[in-house]
């Protein structure tokens, strides 16, 4: 073994050029999974990390008002790290005049300010220290410019109450509420806290510092838990919800605001074992992991052919060795030798060039993001990673050599010495064929004796001269070489079109999902009373505005039997072969409690959806006796993904009937405290929405109204039905007019409003927005691609040249028999187009089915996306490949013209 370790780096010193062309092959290889393993481990530490910054460290959290008493539940369990809490909200009454009457404390512990989001909106000052401290969002300094940082504060410290009735601090506004004084509280004001609260909520935000020590037994809390192992969250936590005595709610679900962290969780690869498997969970990881098996499949096949001329020109040998006793298993050992060998230091090296590519691209993107970029992206490097693909790398090397160490090793050492890599097996068929000459079956004829050899023989020499006739047998002689070329091309012309078209259908399901909206322009007003007509009017008068609707929707309940059900609905299973708890339904006594959206719309378009399904607006206007435009919405495609143009898609699930008068329930959850219920009338049955750019259609009852009757039937409602009287305006304008009218929108609003109650939206402005963003990754992504282009030609050159280099001895024989410059020439010629042909003829049908497959899932024609194909950037990547064959056929030509007859007869180091 020693012995063939000695020959095997002999080889690799004399047999410079191959040696030289599989290191490169090497590198490029290792470079490209290194940065891939980096990017990925990057970009997911990122998104742990804004995860982290924004909604703090926690895993689970128990929800609120539990019994401090019950905290070592909690902190005794071995697999918990550490708990953050925070306590129940208290009200501090400001002076009078103030523009909100309160502020809105609560206190949290040390590990809540240090492992929590919180402590990030600081924007000026420090969190919380000691009892006493407290942080206050910055729309409180706005208003009260009479308070600064430091200030030392006494505040009436108390109750909201309606009568002798305690409201929760952060409800909303209630008529008749009044302040009630239990005793006073000395504050100072060391932080500015990033954060803003509606003005339906009368009062600012603000936060303080918890003594653990302080804390009694009956102190109400709200515990967040960190386990030692993020994996264990969804086995721990409920153990601890259970022994804390947690109960649960109608879905199965724990009560008293009980959750997880799922998106912190989600990244670190943590799901509900309960869940149904997913594409959604694991998509990003399998076309990653796609991305990494293409790109190791291209290498092998590049690697592959250096390594199958590397083992060609040193058969002889190997069959010596075989004859002195060296076994089939020492020979493929010595191959694979070979690639351990001269991947060692390309490996090593592209730790470093892998690494260093990413910085690049990453600094590429972050300084044309700019702005736009608001968390810090910084390059990571991990040794799990570098592992990581150093392990790819040698596996692509590995199985890059196997074959040809498997080939050799199985020939016979007289094969071996004879340098004919395929006797053995054409010996095989021979004796096939004359056991099949004896009787045993009949032996299929040879391929010379087919009807039309002759005739294609002759258009050879007659269209293509007798240099076309001997490219062709030429091709056919040494159709192994050209196989792997051929091969390693191709995949490498698959990875650059592939990587471009589906950033390409990724770009175009987002325009889809974009232009499947009816206005280009949103406006949420959050308002605890009827909205403001005269705000509203003059919003539908902005300039460039071609359609607008405002409306209301607040949410009820209806108690639905089988017999209600249509048709089309029992065909497809009914009620009974949903998933209940997904689209929020409850099944009690043969009965399921479904959810009813009640919308209050615009006069003028509520008159014009009425007329629609043939009756007359003004029996719906009586606010004693409420009528409605019913449409029960369940969805077409309920699993469809990434396509909202289908997800809008809707049938009727349950049989209205006009004149039908349905019970409603204002309790949607079994946790709300009301059992009012009140009758609307189904004035007509629709069979589908009016145009709101707004649609519910997840197995509910829809119920139309003009907004005054909305406003009357609401105004029954309890006051903890939050949100009822929040109004949506939808605004569609020419793309054109788009940022011209939201401008003038936003300042309607904010001369009648506090920014607070204002959330405004639109195309231009969220294009607008991410240009930066889009910008930048489209930057990477040409990075990228460059990089694979760089690859491809490099492949296209080494796989030429092998194959050139091996046929030299074949050309010197032409040579020698009278073959001049030109013929040779033109043979390669010759050759050259057929090799530079043959990879676009079988890469462009494999990615056109590989996108075929993909668009069918997320439901996309070829009409549809063939414009957004990138055309240049395809035919750029096959000029390459194809320019990229001409050079390394033009300078093999050259190399094989000076070559002389002697010395290309008896070269064997290539």
């Amino acid at each position: 073994m020693r012995t063939l370790f000695r020959y095997t780096l002999n080889t690799i010193r004399l047999n410079k050029r191959t040696s030289l062309s599989i290191m490169v092959s090497v590198l490029l290889a290792s470079t490209l999974l290194c940065a891939m393993c980096t990017y990925g481990y990057t970009e997911i530490k990122w998104r742990v990390e804004i995860e982290e910054y924004e909604g703090g460290q926690w895993h689970g959290e128990l929800g609120g008002d539990i019994p401090a008493g019950k905290l070592k539940l909690a902190e005794d369990n071995l697999y918990v790290e550490a708990t953050m809490l925070k306590g129940p909200f208290t009200c501090l009454e400001l002076p009078e005049g103030s523009r909100l009457p309160y502020l809105l404390l609560r206190d949290a512990d040390e590990n809540y300010w240090d492992m929590m989001g919180e402590k990030n909106t600081i924007i000026e000052g420090r969190v919380p220290e000691r009892p006493g401290e407290i942080a206050v969002s910055k729309s409180f300094f706005e208003y009260h410019p009479e308070y600064r940082l430091g200030d030392t504060i006494s505040f009436p410290e108390g109750q909201r109450r309606v009568g002798e009735e305690p409201l929760e601090a952060a409800l909303a506004r209630r008529e008749g509420e009044r302040f009630f004084r239990t005793g006073e509280k000395e504050v100072t004001l060391v932080g500015k806290m990033d954060l803003t609260t509606n003005t339906t909520v009368p009062g600012y935000y603000a936060m303080g510092y918890m003594d653990r020590e302080a804390l009694s037994d009956q102190d109400e809390l709200v515990i967040y838990v960190k386990l030692k192992d993020i994996r264990k969250t969804y086995e721990v936590m409920p153990q601890i919800a259970d022994a804390m005595g947690i109960g649960k709610d109608e879905y199965g679900r724990y009560e008293n605001h009980f959750a997880y962290h799922t998106m912190l969780l989600a990244l670190n690869f943590v799901f509900p074992p309960d869940a149904a498997f997913s594409l959604e969970n694991i998509g990003q990881i399998l076309i990653y992991a796609a991305i990494v098996l293409l790109v190791m499949g291209a290498f092998v096949m590049i690697i592959c052919g250096a390594f199958q001329v590397s083992a060609s020109a040193r058969m002889k040998q190997l069959g010596m060795f075989r004859s002195v006793g060296a076994t089939p298993g020492q020979i493929a050992v010595s191959i694979l030798m070979e690639g351990v060998v001269l991947s060692a230091a390309p490996v090593l090296l592209s730790l470093g060039a892998g690494y260093g590519f990413t910085v690049v691209i990453m600094r590429l993107y972050t300084d044309i993001a700019g702005e736009f970029l608001y968390f810090p992206i910084k390059v990571r490097f991990s040794l799990w990673a570098a592992l990581l693909s150093a392990a790819l790398s040698f596996l692509t090397v590995l199985a890059s050599a196997f074959w040809p160490a498997l080939k050799i090793s199985r020939l016979s050492p007289l094969e071996a010495i004879r340098m004919q890599e395929g006797t053995g097996k054409k010996e095989r068929r021979e004796k096939r064929c004359a056991k099949e000459r004896q009787g045993k079956r009949r032996a299929p004829e040879k391929r010379h004796t087919f009807p039309g050899w002759a005739c294609r023989k002759s258009f050879s020499v007659k269209f293509l001269g007798y240099e076309g006739e001997l490219a062709r047998a030429s091709h056919r002689a040494n159709r192994k070489g050209f196989r792997a070329g051929v091969w390693s091309l191709s995949f490498c012309l698959m990875l650059l079109m592939g990587f471009f078209s589906f950033m390409s259908l990724n770009d175009y399901l987002s325009e889809r999902n974009r232009g499947g909206d009816d206005f280009n322009i949103f406006v949420r007003l959050d308002m605890g009373t009827e909205a403001d007509r005269e705000l509203l009017q003059s919003l539908q008068a902005v300039p460039g505005e071609e359609e607008s609707v405002y409306y209301c929707v607040t949410r009820a309940a209806y108690w639905a039997g089988p017999e209600k059900e249509t048709e089309e609905f029992r065909e497809r299973g009914g009620f009974g072969s949903l998933d209940l708890n997904r689209w929020a339904i409850v099944n009690r006594d043969g009965k399921y409690r479904i959810r009813v959206y009640l919308y209050g719309m615009q006069e003028e378009r509520f008159d014009e959806y009425c007329r629609r399904w043939g009756e007359e607006p003004d029996g719906f206007y009586d606010t004693e006796k409420v009528r409605a435009v019913a449409w029960s919405a369940a969805p077409m495609y309920p699993e469809v993904l990434n396509n909202t143009q289908k997800e809008k898609m809707s049938y009727s699930h349950l049989k209205l009937s006009g004149k039908e008068e349905l019970t409603l329930e204002e309790k949607t959850e079994d946790s709300m405290e009301t059992d009012y219920r009140f009758p609307i009338e189904v004035g007509a049955v629709a069979g589908d929405g009016p145009r709101l750019g707004d649609v519910r259609n997840n197995y509910t009852i829809n119920l139309y109204m003009p907004l005054p009757v909305y406003y009357s039937v609401v105004g029954n409602l309890s006051e903890e039905k939050e949100g009822k009287y929040y109004t949506y305006v939808k605004v569609k304008t020419a793309p054109e007019n788009d940022l011209a009218a939201t401008a003038r929108i936003t300042e309607l609003c904010e001369a009648m409003m506090a920014k607070e109650d204002i959330y405004i939206a639109s195309t231009a402005l969220e294009e607008e927005n991410n240009a930066a963003g889009k910008q930048a990754m489209e930057a990477v992504v040409d990075c990228i691609g460059i990089l694979l282009g760089l690859i491809g030609v490099s492949n296209t050159l080494s796989a030429v040249s092998h194959t050139m280099m091996r046929r030299r001895r074949e050309f010197a024989m032409l040579r020698s028999v009278g073959m001049d410059a030109q013929g040779v020439k033109r043979l390669l010629g010759l050759e050259g187009i057929r090799m530079a042909v043959m990879p676009v003829f079988i890469s462009v049908p494999v990615i056109a089915l590989l996108l075929q497959a993909l668009m069918g899932l997320v439901d996309v024609s070829w009409p549809d996306f063939l414009p957004w194909l990138p055309w240049g950037k395809i035919f750029f990547g096959i000029g390459a490949v194809m320019a990229a064959v001409t050079a390394a056929y033009w300078m093999s030509a050259g190399k094989i013209r000076k070559d002389t007859i002697i010395e290309a007869v008896r070269d064997e180091n290539v």
